[in-house]
């Protein structure tokens, strides 16, 4: 589970009032939290406010699941 699912999820927020706040789809959320689409700047101050953290906890979040997976998936190619 990525940073912003595995927050919104331990707080017990449900996907569809996130979605509403932010005026998207569940769906767009489901694929901004599986990191499959770029989060929109505009986004990180309520996401920030709503789970209480940091805008860099944010970002930075997303920038290691990101380098993460990358890491991986590279790991993955070479065996």
């Amino acid at each position: 589970m990525k940073m912003l699912e595995r927050l919104r999820v331990e707080r017990g927020i449900s996907c569809t009032f996130v979605a509403s706040n932010l005026k998207i789809s569940r769906n767009r959320l489901r694929r901004i939290e599986n990191e499959e689409v770029t989060l929109p700047a505009e986004f990180i101050p309520f996401l920030s406010n709503l789970y209480g953290i940091s805008y860099k906890e944010v970002i930075e979040g997303r920038t290691k699941n990101e380098q993460n997976g990358k890491k991986i998936n590279k790991g993955l190619r070479k065996t």
